[in-house]
């Protein structure tokens, strides 16, 4: 059996965009496969109902972001409990960058929750 996936690659400045990200986030339909990460500062100026949305979807660590951190989220959209997709790193100080994370992974159609 032959199955074809839509998908949408959508890029969002977080600090400018939380409502948009709110909006994609509510639009996304029961296995919807999502991918975020950050490359940038994430962890300033993204609503309450940005957050509550991420855990909603899979996040254990989104609400952990500080200044600086590097995190990625793979998920499901209807995942029931938390995505084994998931790591954050925090930077050691004030003035420097978390470490990168880098992953190489191949992800189900599906996904359980840990």
């Amino acid at each position: 059996m032959l199955s074809f996936i839509h998908y949408s690659i959508i890029f969002y400045h977080l600090l400018l965009e939380s409502d948009s990200l709110e909006r994609l986030l509510i639009q996304l339909t029961d296995n919807d496969i999502v991918i975020m990460f950050t490359f940038d500062d994430a962890s300033k100026k993204l609503s309450k109902l940005a957050w509550l949305l991420l855990n909603s979807i899979g996040s254990y660590s989104a609400q952990n972001i500080n200044h600086r951190s590097s995190w990625y989220l793979i998920t499901f959209k209807g995942l029931s409990g938390f995505s084994p997709f998931e790591q954050i790193n925090f930077s050691d100080s004030l003035t420097n960058w978390a470490k990168p994370i880098n992953i190489t992974t191949c992800l189900p159609l599906y996904c359980k929750s840990l």
